[in-house]
């Protein structure tokens, strides 16, 4: 909001260059499209519960149900979770503050997963079903999250090793082990994989330019981008004609003072942009004890949590551990050399990293990328060290507001310190494969 309202103050919103945009790296609204109908997603059905939470409450909600909080304006009461079925996420990468996530998988009955690899997610999961890589099953996709030009065969280049199966597959088992065949013919409509990929194919606009065998042949179809696509410019018409083009806004206009926000008379929410202090900032008295601030962005060189256990991992892992990016001038005065493992820790956790300096961060921030993968020294310990440099181990579940209880990962202040000789560095177990037993 704050975003906007400044990008109104210098006056260039609708103007080529200028304005504001969010979520640019996938998916952002009101971007440049080709227009063409690309491929749909497979509905999800409909689910007799109706309960919902934000992504964010997950471990609050199972170690408080019943419990009332705000969301979206309105009061929110918290279910009791028993099972977790987790499929197409990476709950133990994503979620931040990892400590507390684990006391509340551990309260469960049941915890299960459809995973490919032997993630931390799945090493705490009860269930394990082997799914299958993108390389070992049949699917279809679109390409260019705005500009949606092109839809690709996505064809299987080897068969599922071992027992592993297509998440589709999966569900259409435990269809038929939960209800029978009736149940199985009402998730499958009576389709087969491949026809469910067709019937998606010829939903879009594809078969005007090539019939499905062409396109499975080809691997793909490109739809042509028309000329005033490459001229847009987000809300360009608005400013042209902001009558005739009115924005989805109470007024039809850019808000800066909203009063149904005002109404809602919340203490972390106004009507207006307002900055509160921080939880954890560098301006705070917390900080005398953890003097940096930890930023967790995307990683260079992984998908989130994705390839962290393959070859890759050997470009930029410093001793096996997630670097920490610190300033020159602060490794200097810790008398931290680039290239040894470091201990970065806070209230909430500790975890070992590799020593990147640099004068590429400012004095007094750290930053650890996310999606390493968790590797606690001892599970046996309460908030045990990780050995990976999985940097959920130290941030916040902290929402951002009560009234969208998002995820403030990146409000969170931390130490670090160099290891002492004696301390002895345990090997690296994450990307190991399972003992099976009786194998």
């Amino acid at each position: 909001w704050a975003l906007i309202v400044l990008a109104s103050m210098i006056g260039q919103v609708g103007l080529s260059g200028g304005g504001f945009g969010f979520s640019m790296h996938y998916g952002g609204n009101a971007q440049a499209s080709s227009g063409a109908r690309i491929v749909p997603m497979i509905s999800q059905g409909h689910n007799s519960v109706k309960s919902v939470i934000p992504a964010s409450r997950i471990s609050e909600a199972i170690l408080n149900p019943d419990k009332e909080i705000d969301f979206m304006g309105k009061k929110l009461k918290l279910p009791k979770i028993k099972m977790i079925y987790n499929c197409g996420a990476d709950l133990l990468g994503h979620e931040a503050d990892t400590n507390e996530l684990i006391r509340a998988l551990r309260t469960l009955d049941c915890v299960i997963v459809h995973e490919p690899w032997w993630t931390p997610t799945a090493k705490f999961a009860d269930i394990v079903f082997a799914s299958t890589s993108t390389m070992e099953r049949d699917d279809i996709t679109f390409g260019g999250s705005y500009s949606k030009n092109v839809v690709y065969a996505m064809r299987k280049v080897v068969e599922p090793v071992y027992e592993s199966k297509d998440d589709y597959e999966i569900f259409r088992q435990l269809a038929l082990r939960v209800g029978g065949n009736e149940t199985e013919q009402r998730f499958t409509e009576s389709k087969s994989y491949m026809e469910w990929i067709k019937g998606l194919y010829e939903k879009s606009d594809g078969p005007t330019l090539k019939s499905f065998d062409q396109f499975w042949r080809d691997g793909f179809v490109e739809f042509e981008i028309p000329e005033n696509a490459r001229k847009f410019v987000r809300h360009a018409k608005f400013r042209q004609d902001p009558i005739n083009n009115k924005l989805d806004t109470e007024s039809g206009k850019i808000q800066i003072f909203s009063q149904k926000c005002a109404d809602f008379k919340l203490a972390d929410f106004k009507g207006h942009p307002t900055w509160f202090e921080p939880a954890e900032w560098l301006g705070s008295k917390m900080a005398e004890i953890y003097p940096f601030h930890l930023i967790s962005p995307h990683p260079k060189y992984r998908v989130n949590s994705q390839l962290d256990n393959t070859w890759v991992r050997n470009v930029y892992k410093i001793q096996g551990r997630e670097p920490v990016m610190i300033n020159e001038l602060d490794a200097n005065k810790l008398g931290i050399r680039h290239g040894e493992i470091v201990e970065v820790f806070n209230a909430r956790g500790r975890l070992l990293a590799g020593a990147f300096v640099t004068k590429n961060i400012r004095q007094g921030v750290l930053s650890i990328q996310k999606g390493a993968w968790y590797d606690p020294e001892d599970g046996r310990v309460r908030n045990p060290r990780c050995n990976a440099g999985s940097v959920n181990t130290l941030t916040s579940l902290r929402p951002t507001s009560s009234m969208t209880q998002a995820i403030s990962a990146n409000t969170a202040l931390v130490n670090i310190r160099r290891l002492r000789r004696y301390e002895l560095v345990k090997p690296y177990h994450s990307i190991s494969t399972p003992s099976i037993i009786g194998a």
